[in-house]
């Protein structure tokens, strides 16, 4: 069985951009908060002092804020690169409708800057964003939270390092990228699912695939990386 990662062609002049702002979950404390600001993060310590990477878990709500780029909401909308997802109602009804199983749809929760004025009257030299209050069709964060492991033999990934204090593990990976290898019973069985040495981009099956093809959504492309066996 062929698997793919989903990704967006950030076509910003054309679609709606957004940045995720919350929330986040300090790991090993259980701290919740609502805002990224990086003094904030590291007061906490959240930057782990061995190798640098953030000890953040993203955790509902979505809580996201608009950028000026356009007015029109796409069916997939990338908040921060590869894993941070909010789709529309259109989307969602598709996939439950074709019984698509792996992903959940969490409440948006959506904030404006106060230093931010709506204008009084929308002109074609207004622009363009999505203003708050929202009026328009509901929208879903799409949360993946289902991990498998390659088959790192097979997969031509090899060890290089592994952080003392957090445990993050760096790979040497091969120049190709569809080339990866989950053996079945490392599988979750789901549609949409993430890989742990491969984070953060969200993978699918061809059925995925299949409807992406056909559905018409927008603003999402798709990559083959390797096989299910």
């Amino acid at each position: 069985m062929k698997i793919f990662h989903i990704n967006g062609p950030f076509d910003r002049d054309k679609y709606a951009d957004a940045v995720r702002v919350g929330a986040w979950e300090f790991q090993r404390t259980g701290l919740i908060s609502e805002t990224s600001a990086f003094n904030e993060f590291k007061e906490k310590k959240i930057i782990c002092p061995e190798c640098g990477v953030s000890l953040l878990n993203r955790v509902p709500p979505y809580i996201i804020e608009w950028q000026p780029t356009s007015d029109v909401i796409a069916d997939f909308t990338w908040l921060a690169g590869l894993e941070d997802v909010v789709v529309s109602d259109k989307a969602k009804l598709i996939f439950e409708g074709n019984k698509i199983t792996g992903a959940k749809y969490m409440p948006v929760k959506m904030v404006q800057s106060p230093k931010l004025k709506n204008p009084k009257k929308i002109t074609k030299n207004s622009k363009k964003r999505i203003w708050l209050p929202y009026t328009g069709p509901e929208v879903w964060g799409f949360w993946v939270d289902n991990w498998c492991h390659i088959n790192l033999e097979a997969s031509f990934f090899e060890i290089t390092s592994t952080c003392a204090h957090c445990g993050m593990i760096r790979y040497k990976r091969p120049e190709r990228k569809d080339m990866l290898v989950i053996n079945r019973h490392e599988w979750t069985g789901t549609d949409f699912f993430k890989i742990n040495e491969v984070s953060p981009p969200i993978f699918c099956t061809e059925r995925v695939v299949d409807i992406i093809n056909t559905s018409g959504l927008t603003n999402i492309i798709y990559e083959e990386r390797g096989k299910i066996v």
